[in-house]
């Protein structure tokens, strides 16, 4: 695939609304142009983005249509192009009017361009480096000497080298002129020893500015920092995700897994500074030309800007802050109830396509949350990562919450029963626990799983069965009120356990007769119970099952995915895929149909709701709460808009809205009059429900 397949649209072009936030997904990579105007992000959102550094503004979004995300991004010397890597193949594109150009073909993988900006480097179809012209893509010469796929590559200051390493622990360096590895770094036994580490994982490599040092950088493990002409191994620093010298080479950046920016002196190797930078994995870093920024991205789909010389935040870029995490209909199908990473809980009109009413939550990330069936009841679980963690009911009706209660660890899965009065859960090591819902005392503690993962639980839709499954890929049927094992649907698999069986998901159908299985493998098993019988198994398009959710009638059961963030909608009776639902950013978290079938919602970690229309795949809308101003506040801003452009929103929600015509850019006013109407937002949701 190459970057010819994007074309620009022509000027009579039907404008197309483009929302002016940032990522929506993990910002991977990041690069300053050479004069330091622009900085550009890419993520696994399949989003380029190019800022302002100065304002933070958004300056040009860039869609690459890939089914992968992006994973880097470079100027090229001259800052005329930028280019970015899916996995798929590279993309170029004008830097300054974002219109695409072509991009070598068959290359792919990490990339970068010569310091003179005449060759391009990446890797080949057999894992071999490939060094092409610039501007033509004609191939020049090919590296070889890689045994494994090469991770991120860099050419030397001076152009005359060229370091890779190989995806384990070694890097190769070759002399451009000869073509010959010139020497290969490792790191060496008693170093490692020293460092109390087994290995070391690499990724990347990088250059310093005056060529001396070739420092690494990779996965859960040491950062090496080599003499370049010798090879010796001149230090061995803390593991690092991402690694970055100073442009004048003083300092060196390191950023990790868990959220921490650090600066080193280049020369003594001594930590200078560290600070907290992201909430969750710092992925990238990268500093300005003149040295003056840091720029870091994280998974938690910001880029911010730092103050080298003292650690202060200068700007955070950001996009959608928080997941949705669980939606549910209401009684009558006119209100969509929502639960949110932030743990804020918000109710949608469907017939009015507009956000009405929001429960704030606490801020602190959600770690679980559940829905009642009537959506009258929310059950929210929020913590650290394996920490303590806090359990609470809120009766949505009131406005109250219920009750609140401490937990050992924090809680990886909740489950409402139908009519509210059960709440199930799993806590990270320990068993299924059963609540009260009206008072959260303790009902009983469901023995038998192995409490080293997550335990996802389900009710039936009577209430009285709740499946439990696992890691070790058991599936257990219980009787609710009593406790009772009922069913080992699944014998739990001998160890060592495949990380592909791991019970993910379960969903019960309408009728109470067979339960829904999906796992890690991408597969979904669907099973009667009461027999033990598998009835089908069906194999998703390519990853993980997060969420599934049965049609009122039970003919359907849609599913949908971590990592390629689609929905497959399967004929239960067939076990057929009916049509597959593409256009969320992120990984799935929560299925949901209206009680008449002829609407399903989907939330996902992209921020967004989007309502579907069942038996045709069309998108009729979606649902998005913007970013606020400030970082850390609560935002009152949202938008609901049309595949078509028309949309609704808060009296703020302007700020984010741009048409894109061609390669133009244009603001809100520009097609204000057109597109903003809310009685077509309602009418694309109202027109389908009453067919």
């Amino acid at each position: 695939m190459t970057q010819q397949n994007i074309q620009p649209a022509p000027p009579e072009a039907r404008p197309e609304l483009v929302l002016w936030t940032g990522h929506s997904n993990d910002v991977v990579s990041v690069a300053f142009s050479p004069d330091g105007e622009v900085l550009a992000s890419a993520g696994y959102d399949r989003l380029l983005i190019l800022w302002d550094p100065e304002t933070g503004e958004v300056r040009r979004k860039l869609r690459v249509p890939t089914d992968w995300g992006l994973y880097s991004v470079a100027f090229a010397p001259d800052g005329e192009r930028v280019a970015a890597d899916s996995g798929e193949g590279l993309w170029l594109w004008d830097a300054r009017t974002g219109e695409p150009l072509p991009a070598p073909p068959r290359l792919h993988g990490p990339f970068v361009f010569s310091p003179d900006g005449r060759w391009l480097a990446a890797t080949g179809p057999e894992a071999q480096i490939v060094l092409c012209d610039a501007r033509t893509g004609a191939v020049d010469r090919e590296l070889k000497g890689l045994e494994n796929y090469p991770g991120a590559i860099s050419f030397s200051p001076d152009g005359k080298r060229l370091a890779a390493p190989e995806l384990g622990e070694r890097v190769l360096v070759w002399s451009l002129a000869s073509g010959a590895i010139e020497r290969v770094l490792t790191v060496p036994a008693e170093a490692l020893e020293r460092a109390h580490r087994e290995s070391v994982s690499l990724r990347a490599t990088v250059f310093s500015p005056d060529g001396s040092l070739i420092a690494g950088s990779g996965d859960f493990g040491p950062a090496p920092v080599w003499n370049a002409a010798s090879g010796e191994l001149r230090a061995l620093l803390p593991g690092a995700e991402s690694i970055a010298f100073s442009p004048d080479g003083a300092l060196l950046a390191l950023v990790d897994d868990d959220g921490t920016a650090a600066l080193w002196d280049a020369r003594t190797f001594a930590q200078v500074r560290k600070w907290e930078a992201h909430r969750g994995w710092v992925r990238c870093a990268a500093f300005s030309p003149d040295g003056r920024l840091l720029a870091t991205g994280g998974n938690d789909h910001a880029v911010r800007l730092w103050d080298p010389a003292t650690g202060a935040l200068r700007c955070a870029l950001r996009g959608p802050e928080h997941e949705v995490a669980a939606v549910a209909f209401g009684p009558h199908g006119a209100v969509l109830v929502s639960g949110y990473g932030d743990g804020a809980v918000r109710f949608w009109s469907i017939g009015g396509g507009e956000l009405t009413r929001t429960l704030p939550g606490d801020g602190r990330a959600v770690t679980a949350m559940a829905l009642s069936a009537d959506g009258c009841r929310r059950a929210v679980a929020v913590g650290e990562w394996r920490g303590p963690g806090l359990l609470a009911l809120w009766d949505l009706n009131a406005r109250q919450v219920r009750w609140c209660q401490a937990t050992s660890c924090q809680v990886a899965s909740l489950a409402l029963s139908p009519n509210g009065s059960i709440l199930a859960g799993s806590v990270w090591g320990e068993q299924v626990t059963l609540w009260h819902a009206a008072s959260g005392s303790p009902v009983r503690t469901l023995e038998g799983h192995d409490a080293r993962s997550c335990i996802p639980v389900a009710f039936s839709s009577d209430g009285r069965l709740l499946a439990t499954g696992d890691r070790t890929a058991a599936v257990r049927i219980w009787d609710a009120s009593t406790g009772a094992l009922l069913q080992e649907l699944i014998a739990p698999s001998d160890p060592p356990w495949d990380v592909f069986d791991a019970i993910q998901t379960l969903a019960f159908s309408p009728d109470g007769r067979s339960l829904a299985v999906g796992n890690a493998g991408a597969t979904v098993e669907l099973w009667d119970f009461q027999t033990g019988v598998r009835l089908g198994t069906l194999k998703m398009p390519l990853d993980a099952v997060a969420a599934l959710a049965f049609s009122p009638d039970g003919r359907t059961l849609a599913a949908g995915t971590a990592y390629d963030e689609a929905i497959t909608l399967w004929s239960v009776r067939r076990r057929r895929c009916k049509r597959t639902l593409t256009g969320h950013t992120n990984s799935m978290r929560a299925l949901a149909f209206s009680r008449d079938g002829r609407v399903l919602a989907s939330g996902a970690a992209d921020s967004t709701i989007k309502l579907w229309e069942p038996h045709s795949g069309r998108l009729l809308a979606t649902l998005l709460v913007l970013p606020p101003e400030r970082e850390g506040e609560a935002s009152d801003d949202w938008i609901a808009f049309t595949p078509e452009g028309y949309y609704h929103g808060s009296p703020g929600a302007e700020r984010f809205v741009r048409w894109q015509v061609g390669a133009d850019c244009l603001p809100a006013e520009a097609y204000r009059d057109a597109f903003r109407q809310p009685e077509q937002v309602r009418r694309a949701l109202l027109a389908k429900r009453r067919r």
